[in-house]
C-alpha cells in the first residue's frame, strides 16, 4: 500500500513536470517609443505583470524591448495593447520578429536595437 502510495505521487509529478515544461515560449522584440528613464520604468514595471511574461529586457538607448512569454497566456497583439495601454505606440521588430531564443535575447536586442547593425545575431542564422 506504501508502494501505491509512493508510485501515484512520483507518476504526479513526472506528469506535472512534463506539463509545465511543454508550455511553448517566444521572445519578440518590439520597438516601442520610449523617450526617458521613466519611460523605460514604467514599460519594465507594467508589461512584467502581464499574463504570461517570463523575462523582459529594456533598451532605452535602442528603443527596444525584448519579451519573452508563454504562447498560451500572451500574444504579440496582446503585448502591443499592453504597450498602448500604457501610453507608448509598440510594433514587433521585422528583423527579429521569429528567430530570436531565450538564450540570445540579449545578443539580439543589442544587434536588432541597432540601426547601424546589419549583421544578424546567431540565432538568426539557423535556417
Amino acid at each position: 500500500m506504501k508502494t501505491t502510495k509512493i508510485l501515484a505521487i512520483l507518476i504526479a509529478l513526472f506528469i506535472g513536470a512534463n506539463f509545465a515544461h511543454s508550455q511553448k515560449t517566444k521572445t519578440t522584440v518590439f520597438d516601442v517609443n520610449m523617450h526617458c528613464g521613466s519611460c523605460k520604468a514604467k514599460v519594465e514595471k507594467s508589461i512584467a505583470f502581464e499574463k504570461g511574461v517570463k523575462d523582459i529586457q529594456v533598451s532605452l538607448e535602442n528603443k527596444t524591448v525584448c519579451v519573452t512569454y508563454k504562447t498560451k497566456k500572451s500574444s504579440d497583439e496582446k503585448l502591443i495593447k499592453a504597450f498602448k495601454e500604457l501610453g507608448y505606440d509598440a510594433s514587433v521588430k521585422k528583423d527579429c520578429q521569429s528567430k530570436c531564443e531565450k538564450k540570445c535575447s540579449q545578443e539580439c536586442i543589442k544587434k536588432c536595437g541597432s540601426e547601424k547593425s546589419k549583421e544578424k545575431p546567431k540565432c538568426h542564422n539557423k535556417n
